[in-house]
């Protein structure tokens, strides 16, 4: 539900003649015309004396009993409000015809017969008796002011939705010379079809006026009279509310004309923004109230059906799909596709860069992980293995494995030999013979068997490329300690065997 319609329930909430069981307005009630008031920013005076106090910036409104104003003998300061610059509006049935000079119909020259008002069906509203539509007067072609009266019926029309419709209107009868020197101005009548709803006697051409302007010399005082204030009540603006939607729609012109009326009454300045509204000889206030927006005093939500709530979600939606549709992205993505030779552009470079990885990994692999030693060592390996075609393929072994078993075997042999480490002939190592008191041969025994192992063991030892030097180091040292008498093979001693 929209903003205004919430504004106009709080209106409704306030007023004292709402049912409170089914929240409905009185259908001659003035809520929605106070709150239009309310949307233009006047605030409602509650005395007589204040309004006329100030004429430049305040509004009088008097509907339907009007009889109050002679009865407190208002006519005349009525009189001298508009001519001070006071704006008045008169909306009334009547009859209005006193005939005393201090009266106000004789002050402003005009004359309500309240004889009700009917038509042809033709000329009334949903063909309804007494709800007659009302004809707008063609605006002057010289006229060309932005505050002249004729913008009070600015697109209404003779009949249809753009009409405005009375309820029960009366005849209106004004002078073209008043005592105050107003200048008139016929703004509405009625359908040539229009007569006496009880004695069928059309209207006469001089009283066949609803709605008359009257402004004073200076342009600032003004008074608007309307033969019926029905054309200003709820009923006859008929504010709807679709349930569904939310939506406001109004069926006549009323909604507009009462706007368009509060517009001229406030003047061009719009500097009147204080009203004394009064209804049957009451004033009227506030013109509006502001809901609690707590969930307890907001509106049930309304039923709704599910085919309507369907229908409300396609509404939403067909904007956004539209949208969607009018930026094409899908569409514009296809255009912008590669043709095939950006395709295989494509695929040669990806190709291209598989085998520069490709290379960079082999590369790395022959390199990572090796050091100077092995490759040294790989070249003293020829001098050291037994020479020969046979033993090619043992040699290509040795480089391709990066196992130097073989060269280890014949280095030990060929040192431990000159000592005396020759196997015994149950093929094992000969005994070990060492200085107890020798500093030297810490570890010693422990090394010279795991050497002789590798030179003269039954099965092979595997020696990592990587610990050939070490393995030199050992063999040398431990030739060196022999030659020093630290340590011997004891050939042909007969020894238990040692694990």
């Amino acid at each position: 539900m929209t903003r205004f319609a919430l504004a106009v329930f709080a209106v409704l909430t306030a007023s004292a003649a709402v049912s409170a069981q089914q929240n409905q307005l009185p259908a001659d009630g003035s809520e929605y015309f106070r709150f239009f008031f309310h949307r233009h920013s006047v605030s409602p005076l509650t005395r007589f004396e204040d309004a006329v106090a100030n004429p430049a910036d305040s509004i009088i409104v008097c509907t339907g009993d009007v009889g109050w104003i002679n009865r407190l003998n208002r006519g005349r300061d009525l009189a001298q409000y508009v001519r001070n610059g006071g704006a008045v509006l008169i909306a009334t049935e009547g009859p209005c015809e006193t005939p005393f000079a201090n009266s106000w119909e004789q002050q402003f020259g005009v004359s309500i017969s309240g004889r009700p008002l009917t038509a042809k069906a033709d000329d009334l509203y949903e063909a309804a008796d007494g709800q007659v539509f009302v004809v707008p007067v063609r605006r002057p072609a010289f006229d060309f002011a932005a505050d002249s009266p004729f913008e009070m019926f600015k697109g209404v029309r003779a009949a249809g939705p753009d009409a405005v419709t009375t309820n029960t209107p009366t005849e209106l009868a004004f002078r073209q010379i008043n005592p105050l020197q107003l200048t008139p101005t016929q703004l509405a009548t009625y359908p040539a079809s229009a007569k006496g709803m009880f004695d069928n006697l059309a209207v006469a051409q001089r009283n066949n006026t609803f709605a008359a302007s009257f402004q004073a010399p200076n342009g600032r005082g003004r008074l608007l009279v309307v033969a019926d204030h029905g054309v200003f009540v709820n009923g006859q603006i008929r504010l709807t509310v679709d349930q569904a939607t939310g939506d406001i729609t109004y069926p006549t012109a009323n909604k507009r004309f009462a706007d368009q009326v509060i517009d001229w009454l406030q003047g061009p300045d719009r500097s009147r923004t204080a009203c004394l509204f009064m209804e049957n000889g009451e004033p009227k206030s506030p013109f509006a109230v502001k809901a609690d927006a707590t969930p307890d005093m907001m509106p049930p939500i309304p039923p709704i059906a599910p085919d309507v709530l369907i229908n409300l979600l396609l509404r939403s939606a067909n904007p956004v799909i539209g949208e969607l549709q009018n930026r094409a992205r899908p569409n514009n993505a296809l255009s912008r596709w590669p043709g095939p030779a950006a395709i295989r552009r494509a695929f040669l470079v990806f190709l291209s860069l598989v085998l520069l990885w490709l290379i960079w990994t082999r590369v790395g692999k022959a390199t990572r992980g090796d050091d100077r030693s092995r490759w040294t060592s790989l070249a003293m390996l020829g001098g050291l293995l037994p020479k020969g075609s046979a033993n090619k393929r043992k040699r290509a072994d040795l480089i391709e494995t990066g196992n130097v078993y073989e060269a280890a075997r014949w280095r030990v042999r060929d040192r431990f030999n000159r000592l005396g480490g020759q196997p015994t002939e149950a093929g094992d190592m000969p005994p070990f013979l060492m200085a107890d008191s020798s500093r030297q041969a810490a570890g010693l025994e422990q090394q010279v068997r795991r050497l002789w192992h590798i030179g003269y063991g039954s099965r092979p030892v595997p020696v990592p490329i990587h610990m050939w030097d070490e393995l030199n180091v050992n063999l040398e040292r431990a030739v060196r300690l022999a030659a020093k008498g630290v340590w011997c093979f004891a050939a042909g001693v007969e020894t238990d065997k040692k694990s």
